[in-house]
This record gives structure tokens, sequence and C-alpha cells, in this order.
């Protein structure tokens, strides 16, 4: 047996779903470890892509479960008709497609029912697939939330209640850590080597022609530490200062504040916070001057970012404001829109929070603009909507009927009529206001 590839264990995924393609099942559950979460997701995302092989037609919610079943299944109601509205570009329009491609007759419009529950959705989507004249089953798959029991409850809810025939429902486990376990469902245990995998691959791209190249070793190093952080957390002072020592001998401020960065991560992570800010501290030392150069700016970013987190997680929310407000000005510099947006909106966030209300007014608006200039459809699918959402909770409450119509204007123009419902759909499942989402 050769070395473990990724591709490989794509494949290994492949042949799983292939040996339950043609059994009998309702409800069908991944059942894997840490490390083999992502390439479950993506093969389930490319499944539901042009590029899947397999012949059922694949969806993906991205609505989570929170307890309350009645609004979740509304949610998911939203979150299905949201997928066969009209964007703004013709050629993303799936339906527009569909009709011209001679699987429907005429444009498909479903409507939110008075009482819009799941197995009115499971009707809905048999409907949609007799208009499309298709025998193939409907994969629905839910991405485990693994902060929350309720998915459990809700998946035995509904195979109580029946699912109807063409309609399947798919979700993923955590073997370490049952969340799903117990359920009457078709369960799928994938032999991954994922942490392998990856790990090969790291050594294929660093090469091993060269094993006293400093850069090699730096890398190596890199791995060292991560695997020291989980197996042996005692060796970690010595790991780190080893990295350091190596990325100095590579030289170059990228990699140096590299090594710091990783190092504040371990450190802050294994509950050493006094280790996580001396390394912080050290990054930003070290690329403050260089924050400018367009080389060098996202390792400025990255360590600010890095201590505006620890400082929330510290709760020294107030002392993060200030770099929030520092990076927004320096991604001016380098027409980083996106950056800009997220730190006023971080900052926003936190003034709101502690009360400083027309800071945080001044701050969301200003994140407003800078995002207001980025493409259509990143508006619509980033945390830009989160902005959106605080603005207009801020104007009902503190701002007069004018402001808060000046707004909604505005709202209108930047993500479109249905503003409100996207707001509402991504703010479900990004709750964590204070979580920089970069691209």
């Amino acid at each position: 047996m050769g070395k473990a590839t990724i591709a490989q264990e794509f494949y290994k995924l492949r042949n799983e779903w292939e040996k339950i393609e043609t059994k009998d099942w309702k409800l069908a559950l991944w059942v894997v470890d840490h490390p083999d979460i992502d390439i479950v997701d993506h093969f389930m995302d490319i499944e539901q892509s042009p590029i899947g092989v397999f012949k059922d037609i694949f969806f993906r919610f991205n609505t989570r479960c929170h307890g309350d079943f009645s609004e979740f299944e509304r949610q998911l109601w939203e979150e299905y008709i949201s997928w066969f509205e009209k964007p703004a570009n013709p050629e993303y329009d799936m339906i527009l497609g569909l009709v011209n491609d001679g699987f429907l007759k005429e444009p498909y419009l479903p409507q939110i029912p008075e009482i819009p529950t799941a197995e009115m959705l499971w009707k809905e989507f048999n409907q949609f697939k007799n208009l499309l004249g298709l025998t193939d089953y409907f994969i629905l798959y839910f991405p485990l939330d693994v902060s929350n029991n309720s998915l459990k409850r809700w998946f035995q809810e509904k195979i109580k209640k029946g699912i109807p025939a063409g309609i399947r429902l798919v979700s993923m486990d955590i073997s370490s850590k049952r969340k799903l376990s117990g359920l009457k469902a078709l369960e799928l245990f994938p032999k991954l080597k994922m942490a392998e995998a990856i790990k090969n691959e790291m050594d294929k791209e660093g090469g091993n022609y060269k094993p006293t190249d400093p850069t090699i070793q730096f890398n190596k190093q890199l791995r060292k530490v991560m695997e020291t952080m989980v197996k042996n957390k005692a060796r970690l002072s010595q790991e780190t200062e080893k990295l350091i020592s190596i990325a100095q001998i590579v030289k170059g401020i990228e990699i140096i504040s590299t090594a710091y960065l990783v190092s504040a991560n371990v450190f802050y992570t294994t509950g050493d916070k006094k280790k996580g800010f001396y390394y912080i501290d050290k990054a930003i030392e070290l690329t403050e001057k260089s924050k400018n150069d367009i080389e060098l700016y996202p390792n400025w970013k990255s360590a600010v970012m890095l201590k505006a987190a620890l400082l929330i997680q510290t709760g020294q929310e107030k002392e993060s404001i200030a770099l929030y407000k520092n990076m927004a000005e320096t991604a001016l510099i380098h027409s980083d829109l996106y950056t800009i947006m997220e730190s006023y909106r971080l900052a926003a966030t936190i003034e709101y929070k502690l009360n400083i209300k027309e800071e945080a007014w001044e701050d969301i608006l200003l994140s407003l603009q800078a995002g207001s200039h980025l493409s259509a459809d990143l508006k619509r699918q980033s945390t830009f909507l989160i902005s959106a959402g605080l603005a207009h909770q801020i104007a009902l409450k503190d701002k007069t009927e004018k402001e808060q119509n000046i707004l909604i204007d505005y709202l209108q123009e930047w993500i479109g009529k249905d503003w409100k419902k996207l707001v509402a759909s991504y703010n479900n499942f990004n709750s964590n206001y204070l979580e920089p989402q970069l691209v």
C-alpha cells in the first residue's frame, strides 16, 4: 500500500456511497473522526454540483436546528424558496436555465404554506421533482451542528411521522462523541486516514530532496508543534522555541512573524494566555513598521486580528475596538474593502454591546459603506448581511423614522428587495458576530 493521499480518501467516500445507493433507507449518517469532517462535507457539496457522479439529486440546507422545530421548519422553507429567487445575473438563474433546457414548461416559484412544516416541504420537493420528470431520489443534506443536540430529536420526529418515497435525509456524526446515535438510520463508517493524507501532502509540497534546507525544516517543525499541542503539551515551549529559531535562520519578517503567530495560537489554545499574548505582541511589533507593504500587510493583519480576538475572549472587549479601527484605517491604504467592512462591523458590534451607541451607529454605517462596493453576489453571501442586520436593529431602536427609511432604501438598493429575508437567514447560522470572516 502506498502513502495515503487526499484523492484516495475522497474516492473511498464515493465507494461507500455507491454501496448504499440502491439500498432501502430514509436517513443515512456519515460517522467519522474529526479530521474527516471537511472531506465528507466537500463530498456532499460536490455531489450537489454539476460534477457530481451519482444520479440522485443532492441538496444542502444550511439552516440550523436550535430546538424550536416549528421555527426551524419555517426557516427551512425560507431557505428552499431562496434557491428559486431571480438573481441579478441571468446566468445564475436556475429556473430560467431549466426552462431553456426543456426540463420545465414554465417557471416554478414555490410559496410558503400557511403552516410551513417539514412534511409540506417533502411534498413540495416531490412536486418539483415531478415537474422535472425525474424519478431519482432527492438527497437532503443537513450538516451536523456539533453545538447542540436538537437535530437528533428532530430526525426522530420526522422518521416517526414518515419520510415519503423519493426523499432521503443525510447528516454526519462524530465517532468519538456521538450526537445522533440510536437513530433509525443507515450508518456509514468510512475508514479514512485524512490526518495522514494531509501530512503526506504537506511533505510532498515541502519536498524531500534537501532535508537540511531551513525552509523544509521550518515546515516540518511547524507540523511538530501542531502534533505536540495535541500529544505532549509539556514540550510546547521547547518545540515553539525551536520553530522560532529555524524561522530566524530562514530570515524574513514574513516567516518569523508566522512562527510568532503559530506560537501565540497554540499557547492560547492550550490555556497559557500569558504566553499567547507575549507571542502575538512579538508578531505585531515585528510587522507594525511593514504594515503598508503590500506583501507583509497580510501578516500584520493576521497578528492584529488574533490579538483582538484574544482580547475579546479574555473579557477585554473595549481594548479590542482600537485594534479593529486601526486595522480598518490600514486596510483603506490597501483598498482592502472586505477587511474595512469586517473591522468596522466588529468594532460596532462591541460598541453596541457596551452601550456606546453613537460610535456603534457611525462604525456600522462605515462598515456598510465599505461593503457596498463589493460585488452583488458577495454582498448577498457575506457578513455584509450581518452589518445590515445590526444597522437595522440600531435604527429601529434609536433612530428616527426618517433615518430608518433612508437606511432601508439603501439596504434594498445594495442587497435587493429580499434583504430582510437574507439578513434573517444569514444571522441564523452566523450567530457569533465577533467571529471575523475574511475572504
